[in-house]
């Protein structure tokens, strides 16, 4: 023993511990293997035994925007004997849904707040979210397929594009994935291939930026990130001149509402030939746009401004001039000089690829966690698998604040399943908003109590007549669609469902009446320092007001996506 070296000895005596460590903790080291295993997430592809058992043939339509990708997907979907159709929102599922029954192909709608079935039909169009992977279809198609790499989503394309069981897949997207896609193809044993599309119309990049909404033209769409700065160029364009009349898009504003204003601005006979929108009107939309004018090309992400990533604005001014419209053209530019030498070097920029793509835990999964963890809250059992999960290069785990800020929400209702708390948690809720988290919380007191929940939401006597009542609107239209999505899930629970669509129509008429309401009102009163008409002087001073961050905290700093 002596004649040992000191690293010998280590080295034995570690063997000593582990042999004796392995008989006398034998039962935690097995539940500590069975933890590692379960939290193995490098074969997510295995989940999903239904696809495994066809060589299904994935076709990726890669292109730009306005290149005709989605079109020729649909059309081999109307062909097949059964299809499904998955997209990023519910406005593209229900366009798809209303145009596959225009054309005569039957087809259901599917998304988390609402379901409408159709006699004899064997297509389905619905989010991605809210892909069916138990059932046989003959074409599929994924919109948006880019959306793997997303940190928030992500996990929500990779699930549709690994689960659903048809022959053939047809996938839209930009070029960013395709070596993504080619790889899970690889491990799933699929045919892969990919058509290559170019774009139905030019589009260039002007010379010069606008500097000031004087020189605004029919077609032109604005395009800013907050909503505060959309209603303020809205109004500003509408005071100065008369004759030029303002739709908007932005994210918070519901999809039925979004709709009608794009139907107004595609409207040749309609006084509304001007666009002001967020980057929402990146997808989901077709609108017949001839320029787009950046107002800034930063937003604010959460902590800071920051500038769009060249693919995001590539994705927007990819927007102008729509093949089939009365713009053959399109055209982009921005406001300020300042902003120009980064639009061109976007604009020019190679496609950055993607090279992992988001995954997320099942219930099963967090369920065996916290079997092995009882007495820990639905949020650490989360942060918990996220620590030990074990993943390989192409995969990345999404961002789970969201669901963790439920589950706080949630601790205050003891009376929960585990199972009830997981899937409370993937509820709509925009957390910001705290009147929406006040009626979930209600809602969830009386589901826990076993009573029947009524809505209870009384919509105002009048059509919004100011920004405020108008904000005030939308939010009660967000917690309408969280009583849609909870009485999709617990009918018997949450008995006001139809009222709740009812009542959903009749705010988004309200909506979309008041959006042309306070177009007029109170103009006079920001604008009571009797601005100089159309100076550059005064439109500077305007624009520097929308475009300052306010003096509040950066967490009043709302970007509207």
């Amino acid at each position: 023993e002596n004649s040992l070296s000191w690293h010998d000895r280590r080295q034995r005596l570690l063997w000593i511990f582990m042999k004796f460590a392995c008989k006398r903790f034998r039962t935690q080291l097995d539940s500590h293997e069975e933890v590692v295993r379960r939290s193995d997430m490098r074969q997510p592809h295995e989940y999903y035994p239904l696809a495994r058992r066809k060589r299904r043939t994935i076709i990726y339509h890669a292109g730009p925007t306005n290149s005709g990708k989605t079109y020729q997907a649909l059309q081999r979907l109307k062909k097949g004997s059964s299809g499904l159709y998955c997209g990023p929102l519910r406005l593209l599922a229900l366009e798809i849904y209303e145009r596959l029954n225009a054309e005569g192909v039957t087809c259901n709608l599917l998304t988390g707040q609402e379901r409408k079935d159709t006699p004899n039909a064997q297509h389905t169009s619905s989010t991605v979210e809210m892909a069916q992977i138990t059932k046989n279809y003959a074409v599929a198609v994924i919109d948006e397929i880019q959306m793997l790499a997303d940190n928030e989503r992500g996990h929500a394309w990779t699930r549709a594009l690994l689960g659903i069981a048809a022959d053939e897949i047809h996938v839209c997207g930009d070029h960013s994935v395709i070596g993504v896609v080619q790889k899970l193809c690889k491990l799933t044993g699929d045919l892969f291939s990919v058509q290559e599309y170019t774009r139905l119309s030019a589009l260039e990049v002007e010379q010069n930026a606008l500097l000031k909404y004087d020189n605004l033209q029919p077609g032109d769409c604005i395009v800013a990130f907050t909503r505060k700065d959309i209603y303020s160029i809205k109004k500003w364009i509408e005071f100065n001149n008369l004759k030029q009349k303002c739709c908007v898009v932005y994210g918070s504003l519901p999809p039925e509402a979004r709709s009608q204003q794009a139907r107004l601005f595609n409207d040749p006979t309609s006084p509304y030939h001007l666009l002001v929108a967020s980057d929402a009107i990146g997808m989901g939309l077709n609108l017949n746009i001839r320029r787009i004018i950046f107002h800034t090309l930063e937003k604010f992400d959460g902590h800071g401004r920051k500038k769009l990533a060249p693919q995001q604005v590539k994705q927007i001014a990819g927007r102008a001039g729509r093949a089939h419209s009365e713009w053959k053209s399109g055209y982009v530019t921005c406001l300020l000089e300042e902003d120009m030498d980064y639009l061109r070097k976007s604009m020019e920029s190679e496609i950055q690829e993607s090279i992992s793509c988001g995954i997320f835990p099942n219930f099963e999964q967090i369920d065996f966690y916290a079997q092995k963890m009882p007495d820990c809250k639905l949020s650490v059992l989360l942060e918990r698998f996220m620590e030990t999960a074990r993943l390989d290069g192409l995969y990345f785990m999404c961002n789970c604040r969201d669901m963790k800020r439920s589950a706080n929400v949630l601790d205050m209702f003891p009376k929960l399943t585990l199972e009830q708390r997981f899937l409370l948690c993937t509820a709509p809720i925009t957390h910001v908003d705290t009147k929406v988290v006040q009626y979930f919380r209600n809602w969830v007191d009386g589901f826990c109590k076993g009573e029947v929940v009524p809505m209870q939401i009384k919509l105002p006597r009048h059509t919004p007549q100011t920004d405020l009542e108008l904000q005030e609107l939308e939010s009660l239209n967000r917690a309408i669609d969280l009583y849609l999505w909870l009485g999709f899930r617990f009918g018997d629970i949450f008995v006001d469902y139809s009222k709740a669509l009812l009542v959903k129509e009749e705010a988004c008429t309200m909506i979309a009446e008041g959006l042309e309401i306070i177009s007029g009102i109170g103009v006079s009163t920001i604008y009571e320092k009797k601005v100089p008409k159309k100076t550059n002087e005064a439109f500077s001073s305007i624009v520097d007001r929308m475009r300052r961050p306010s003096s509040s905290s950066p967490k009043n700093q709302k970007s509207v996506v």
